[in-house]
């Protein structure tokens, strides 16, 4: 069969003052036909046996994720997406993800494999007929992410970000376990992190924006490179934890999407607040991020000439809001790329998330010279507090005994008290 490449371009929404963030594209969507049997036909025994195996092997490939248009399994049956070596599997049974493999429904993405083959089988004990499966197209990884977005992100002049391992016993880098690489519908990437201590991930709106969108993510944690400076043994790889999940709040306009996993991962991985009086103007702060779908890297150091410190800092609370909405936005000069879009920003004194990246402004922050540059922007983390409301996760809000006074400078530590009066 003759394959076609679907490239899948995510819908740009743009305002005269700023450049509105996507996805970063990491894939393309490949057209092909990978059946089972139909009907197949399974055994009655105690234990499963292999019925039916296929492999979808597209050469350059950096990862190859299957697009299952129906599903339907007797039960006791199951279907297994999996890399050659075991590394890596998933494990589907009845008509899929929220049965969005039955015949009339939407069809599911399958788990992403590294590398350029996956193996797809089909398990059976159930000693009935049933029709199996179909997958109509398949993702291809880039072996380099193509961004659609035309740099909607920004490097401040230097691309200052780290490896986070390089920051391995540092008490960020623990902090960190709880953010998330997200691979979006098979093509695209932006990050995630844990709110609260329930199991819930945040993210922007214009990463995940709809249930559809949640059911077909892999949320992946602790992709890191294994030194400071990158992969010794490449490709490194994250552990996925989920293959779905469900969408329980979205704001275009403050671009936050709230997803709830189905297992609880915050004793694993820790989990993140919030701080509910929100920034502070030049207030050192931090990000960690999979910035270019990459391994996670820490924006801590900013070379940027508006930042003399040395470290990212808050250079503004009345940015324009990207898109919609009321809200002035956090604006720092701290690098960020397609892929940072739903990275936490944080306070460095207390590890309290201050504002949700998602944007550049329109004249980027590349000239060096902070009267010309837009800053990269935050989504203010109070005004999604407010809009939260109920469905704010237990344990979201974190009690930061930090009082800045006028006058404060990046790293003076002079210049707050923890004396709360």
């Amino acid at each position: 069969m003759r394959k076609l490449a679907l490239v899948v371009v995510f819908a740009t929404a743009v305002t005269a003052a700023v450049s509105w963030a996507q996805p970063i594209q990491i894939g393309e969507s490949i057209v092909a036909g990978f059946d089972s049997p139909h009907p197949y036909q399974a055994p009655a025994r105690q234990e499963a046996e292999l019925l039916f195996t296929q492999e979808i092997h597209d050469a350059g490939g950096s990862y190859i994720a299957p697009h299952f248009s129906r599903m339907e399994l007797a039960p006791g049956d199951f279907v297994i997406v999996r890399s050659p070596d075991f590394s890596r599997s998933w494990r589907y049974e009845g008509f899929g993800k929220a049965e969005l493999g039955r015949k009339g429904n939407e069809g599911f993405w399958g788990i992403h494999i590294d590398g350029d083959r996956a193996i797809v089988e089909l398990w059976g004990k159930s000693g009935r007929r049933a029709f199996g499966y179909s997958v109509d197209s398949y993702a291809r990884g880039f072996d380099e992410p193509s961004d659609p977005t035309e740099d909607t992100e920004s490097i401040c002049t230097i691309n200052d970000k780290e490896d986070a391992v390089c920051y391995l016993g540092d008490p960020i880098y623990e902090e960190a376990r709880a953010v998330l690489k997200l691979t979006i519908s098979g093509v695209g990437s932006c990050t995630g992190w844990l709110l609260g201590d329930e199991g819930h991930v945040m993210t922007n709106e214009h990463c995940i924006g709809t249930a559809t969108n949640a059911m077909n993510t892999d949320y992946e944690f602790m992709f890191e490179d294994n030194t400071c400076g990158g992969c010794t043994d490449p490709p490194c790889s994250g552990i996925i934890e989920e293959t779905s999940g469900t969408l329980i709040q979205t704001d275009v306009n403050l671009d936050f999407s709230l997803v709830l996993l189905p297992t609880n991962h915050s004793a694993t991985y820790g989990f993140m607040q919030l701080r509910e009086t929100g920034a502070v103007l030049e207030e050192r702060i931090w990000s960690p991020q999979h910035a270019g779908a990459r391994a996670k890297e820490f924006a801590v150091i900013s070379t940027y000439p508006g930042n003399p410190s040395g470290f990212a800092e808050v250079d503004s609370l009345v940015e324009p809001v990207c898109q919609g909405g009321a809200e002035p936005e956090v604006g720092y000069f701290m690098d960020t790329e397609g892929g940072s879009s739903g990275s936490p920003v944080l306070g460095w004194d207390d590890t309290l998330v201050v504002a949700l990246h998602h944007c550049r402004g329109s004249a980027f922050c590349t000239s060096g010279n902070p009267d010309v540059d837009d800053p990269n922007r935050g989504v203010s983390i109070p005004a999604i507090i407010a809009d939260l409301g109920a469905n704010l996760p237990n344990n979201a809000i974190g009690s930061s005994n930090l009082i800045f006074a006028d006058g404060f400078e990046s790293g003076d530590t002079t210049a707050w008290s923890t004396t709360v009066p």
